[in-house]
């Protein structure tokens, strides 16, 4: 009996050995003779962003499988302050009280780094009705991630309107996330990866990336207009959902701190595009894009053409409380 064990013994660590020298001998002839390049895969990462280290590199983000990354709850480490929901909001409770409108905002830096959000709930609890606001955005998000989080995490808190503050380069993929010498970096891929793609095996394995490229990737597609059709998908999927769940759907399409004209090319088709996804959707929404052309653009700037200042947080939030009050007034 014992020398039988030690025969299987033998037999399973043989087995393990030669699998192991296989994926070993495959992975050096890959490289060698037919390799993938990781950067191939990508456009841009965060070692590019100047407030990288800031974000990513303080505990303040943690890695996902399906969103990327997303926020630690309970962070208090200097500006960044999250809540033990891992919102970058004041702290909220899970069970909404007995009367309580309850709205859930998503958005990328967008909407998480503004005020507008605060602002709006200000507005609405001026009267004697009960409104939640909560900030459930995330620095660098898409229309995919806002999906994704929604049915994930922020769909089980009962939410009576969900709105994203949709930004004009919003159609983007979601990034690869890993750990590189302690540091944790995104990578931006040209386009979307599915979950199934281990970012990881993507970044160290040569063998991988050409198994990934051959079933996932295509060199012959536009990837931009496959992100726009895929970010179109989406967001029917958070319509359907929210439509299930009786809540209401709005997109806020946030406007542009530089005349329009002299936005990238990009932006002002991504500005088409989600018009017409919005209409053909027939999801309400509201446009602040010619408020912000209207208010010497320029004026509303915080640091970049896409995010605006206190006085663009303004204009955002009461567009949206102007807008509630007449819908809901009529309920």
């Amino acid at each position: 009996m014992a020398n039988s064990k030690k025969e299987w013994v033998k037999i399973f660590l043989l087995v393990v050995i030669s699998i192991s020298l296989t994926f070993l001998i495959l992975e050096l002839s890959f490289r060698v003779f037919c390799p993938v390049n990781f950067y191939s895969f990508i456009s841009h990462s965060t070692k590019s962003w100047t407030d990288a280290d800031v974000i990513l590199n303080r505990q303040a983000v943690r890695i996902s499988r399906t969103l990327g990354y997303e926020w630690v709850p309970n962070v208090q480490k200097g500006w960044l302050r999250t809540n033990s929901l891992g919102m970058y909001d004041r702290q909220r409770q899970k069970y909404k009280p007995p009367g309580t409108y309850r709205i859930i905002c998503l958005g990328d830096s967008t909407t998480a780094n503004s005020d507008y959000v605060r602002m709006l709930e200000a507005l609405l609890n001026r009267g004697e009705q009960r409104y939640e606001v909560w900030n459930c955005a995330v620095t660098g998000y898409n229309l995919i991630q806002y999906c994704r989080a929604l049915k994930e995490k922020w769909i089980k808190f009962d939410p009576d309107m969900v709105i994203i503050g949709f930004c004009l380069n919003d159609f983007t993929p979601t990034p690869l996330v890993v750990k590189e010498d302690n540091r944790i970096v995104g990578y931006f891929p040209d386009e979307e990866v599915l979950p199934a793609v281990n970012p990881f095996l993507l970044k160290h394995s040569a063998l991988y990336r050409f198994i990934a490229a051959k079933l996932f990737f295509s060199k012959n597609v536009d990837y931009s207009e496959k992100m726009i059709q895929t970010s179109r998908a989406y967001l029917r999927q958070t319509k359907d959902l929210l439509s299930a769940k009786n809540a209401r759907f709005l997109i806020v399409i946030l406007g542009l701190t530089k005349r329009f004209e002299e936005n990238p090319k990009t932006w002002r088709d991504n500005y088409v595009q989600i018009k017409q996804i919005i209409n053909d959707y027939s999801i309400n929404s509201l446009d602040t894009v010619p408020l912000f052309q209207q208010n010497n653009p320029e004026s509303l700037m915080l640091h970049d053409e896409l995010h605006f200042n206190q006085k663009g947080s303004t204009i955002v939030a009461e567009t949206i409380y102007a807008y509630l009050k007449q819908k809901l007034k009529k309920e």
